[in-house]
């Protein structure tokens, strides 16, 4: 868990993916183990997190309770568009 003032968001929360296209950036880090193979995994990671995200805009997700956006990004650190 990346825990720095009033952060919350834990990457175990985000699968293990061998060779993800999509991954997570949270404040400055970055995971490239764990991830997405396809936009259709990055929806449904998000449907099941519905609960847990106050606002999305596009790959930028406001997780509840944190004070940092979590943003879905290339592997490259582009941001995607859902």
């Amino acid at each position: 868990m990346y825990v720095e003032g009033n952060l919350v968001f834990n990457f175990t929360k985000v699968p293990i993916c061998e060779h993800p296209k999509y991954v997570i950036r949270y404040g400055t880090t970055t995971k490239y183990n764990r991830g997405f193979a396809n936009k259709k995994e990055v929806n449904e990671w998000l449907d099941q997190h519905k609960m847990s995200i106050v606002s999305q805009e596009g790959g930028k997700i406001q997780w509840l309770g944190d004070s940092v956006r979590l943003h879905i990004v290339t592997q490259k650190g582009r941001p995607i568009k859902l």
